[in-house]
């Protein structure tokens, strides 16, 4: 399997929760309104990510995530490659 990695900078987050809608299992939504990503350093209010081996399906809804944001504050990076998906 090849790593990703998500990011998420949460500050510029408006609070859509299209996130939290396309994939709950990695998406929380918090009290003042704006979701943590699950595995990540939820102390950083600011920014977040984490570094995840993930099966194709699981790396799908990642990817549909990011894509339905609609500030577009959530990337997806494949670290074998470098590439920046989303």
């Amino acid at each position: 399997m090849t790593k990703f990695k998500i990011e998420f900078d949460r500050s510029n987050c408006i609070g859509a929760g299209a996130c939290v809608a396309v994939f709950p299992e990695a998406w929380i939504m918090q009290a003042d309104g704006k979701p943590n990503l699950t595995g990540s350093d939820v102390k950083n209010t600011e920014f977040q990510e984490i570094i995840v081996d993930v099966s194709k399906q699981e790396l799908e809804k990642h990817l549909m995530a990011a894509r339905s944001c609609p500030v577009l504050v959530i990337h997806v990076t494949n670290l074998e490659t470098g590439e920046k998906l989303v």
